[in-house]
């Protein structure tokens, strides 16, 4: 590939270099959120494991 050629793609390359690092930021902080919720979920399922427990061995 020449200079020119690789100078006259340049632009169109770092325009998708752009949009692929936009998308592993942006997939990164779903990846985040889905964490976030899912300890905050299996907390909650702890929680009620341990009051279920609690509970029959009261004998409730």
């Amino acid at each position: 590939m020449s200079l020119s050629s690789w100078l006259s793609r340049k632009p169109a390359i770092d325009h998708q270099i752009k949009k692929i690092e936009q998308e592993k930021r942006e997939l990164q902080a779903e990846l985040a959120q889905a964490s976030v919720t899912f300890e905050r979920r299996r907390n909650r399922v702890q929680e009620i494991a341990e009051q279920a427990i609690k509970s029959m061995r009261e004998g409730h």
